[in-house]
């Protein structure tokens, strides 16, 4: 993979992120990026540029797959295994870590449609995967995050209505 300043990648654990130019250290070219999400404001990332691949950095999704994701959100959540809540917690971050939008956007549609109280944990796992994704879908489709933001949040309470409505 090859990069130039100004580049916007998806560094897994960070999401959407702004080459910012590269640096030579110790006979080591890095790549410097920037973070754009609001969640991480400001944080700059040093990777060596042989192991981009390795740690999943990758161009952001095209607005076709962009489409796709939005199409995820119509769907039921998935089926709920049985798990306690710090074993619901570690699978739903390993899934925002792995960078993999789908599953990230998995985690926005399954938390966001749990009923009542959810732990503070889980709540913030919410709020970073909704950041990672809003961020990336509104840069594919050139769109303003917070449009991005209430077609994915009207979709989040369409099937809820449905249901309620005895439409399945």
């Amino acid at each position: 993979m090859s990069y130039n300043e100004g580049d916007i990648v998806v560094y897994p654990r960070h999401g959407c992120c702004k080459v910012i130019g590269t640096e030579n250290r110790n006979d080591t070219v890095y790549i410097k990026l920037e973070t754009i999400s609001e969640l991480n404001n400001d944080l700059t990332i040093m990777i060596p540029v042989k192991n981009l691949d390795m740690i999943g950095v990758r161009d952001v999704i095209s607005p076709e797959k962009a489409d796709e994701i939005l199409e995820l959100f119509k769907t039921e959540k998935a089926e709920e295994k049985k798990m306690n809540w710090s074993k619901r917690f570690k699978a739903n971050q390993e899934k925002i870590y792995s960078g993999d939008l789908e599953q990230i956007a998995e985690v926005v549609r399954d938390l966001s449609r749990k009923d009542a109280d959810m732990a503070n944990g889980e709540k913030k796992i919410l709020s970073q995967a909704k950041d990672i994704l809003y961020t990336e879908i509104a840069i594919s489709k050139n769109m303003d995050k917070a449009e991005i933001a209430e077609m994915f949040e009207k979709e989040l309470e369409e099937p809820e209505a449905k249901r309620e409505d005895g439409q399945d």
